[in-house]
């Protein structure tokens, strides 16, 4: 099937419209081959059919199942590793004394785009190795756009291979081992489990919606999906929500220098809110 210029821009101001993700006239292929895949599975046979399927379905479901194949979810455990790093021997040790302060003793982290699951396992090993037996509370908040993605990372099982990247020391204490050889596989524990919540959210949405504010926000290769004005008012949002001296990251390949924001940068992709 042949998704025309016209119909591709369609889908496209459609995807841009509710999720913020810019399509450009390169990611054709893309989303010819991501939509066909769904089209196959409701039987319909033009791309025309399909958007007046989603254009009038108004339970919106359709349009969550389209957002779900067109997103796209790369991610793996400690990746990027020098944030985990710089957040585990710098970072977190002054937000634990921070937190111990508070009525609640309550740490609070964000991974936004949170995709099938490595990113915020990985904050959560990383919070509770640095709070060790203390009496300050870890609570991530994990939320992604795509209902598949969060299906997988609230299993929490990855195959031996997805989990090179996890130190040996943390893998045993963190996960349970199931199976032999190459079809081992590793589930995470109730630790891990116990300190995340996954939820389906829409970066797009505003404004946000949360009660507590938060002191570590993962906002890591999304931006480059979205233009600069959808760029400036997710970042506006995100300081928001972020307490004072709190700190949010981004991925290597994103830079805030365009856009005009209240942070400030004190490592590669990491600010503070003054």
């Amino acid at each position: 099937m042949e998704l025309r210029p016209v119909e591709f821009q369609r889908f496209s101001e459609m995807v841009r419209r509710h999720s913020g993700i810019h399509l450009g006239t390169v990611k054709n292929e893309l989303l010819r081959a991501r939509l066909a895949k769904r089209m196959r599975a409701l039987s319909l046979t033009s791309f025309r059919e399909y958007y007046q399927m989603v254009l009038t379905d108004e339970t919106g479901e359709e349009l969550a199942r389209m957002l779900d194949v067109v997103t796209t979810n790369k991610t793996e455990f400690f990746r990027e590793d020098k944030h985990f790093t710089l957040l585990t021997q710098k970072l977190l040790p002054e937000l634990l004394k921070e937190a111990a302060q508070r009525p609640d003793k309550t740490l609070r982290i964000w991974s936004a785009a949170c995709s099938s699951g490595e990113e915020p396992y990985t904050l959560a090993m990383c919070a509770l190795e640095a709070a060790g037996v203390g009496d300050v509370k870890v609570k991530i908040l994990a939320t992604d756009l795509s209902s598949r993605m969060l299906h997988r990372a609230v299993t929490g099982v990855y195959e031996k291979g997805k989990t090179q990247g996890v130190p040996l020391t943390l893998l045993q204490k963190y996960f349970e081992s199931e199976g032999k050889g190459d079809e081992r596989t590793y589930r995470a524990g109730e630790a891990l489990r116990s300190v995340i919540q996954f939820h389906r959210f829409n970066l797009n949405d505003g404004p946000f919606p949360f009660r507590n504010s938060f002191d570590v926000i993962f906002c890591r290769n999304v931006m480059i999906y979205f233009e600069q004005a959808t760029q400036f008012e997710l970042v506006g949002k995100m300081a928001g929500v972020l307490r004072k001296g709190g700190y949010f990251f981004t991925g290597l390949a994103e830079s805030l220098l365009a856009i005009k924001h209240p942070l400030k940068p004190i490592a590669s992709s990491v600010y503070v809110k003054p």
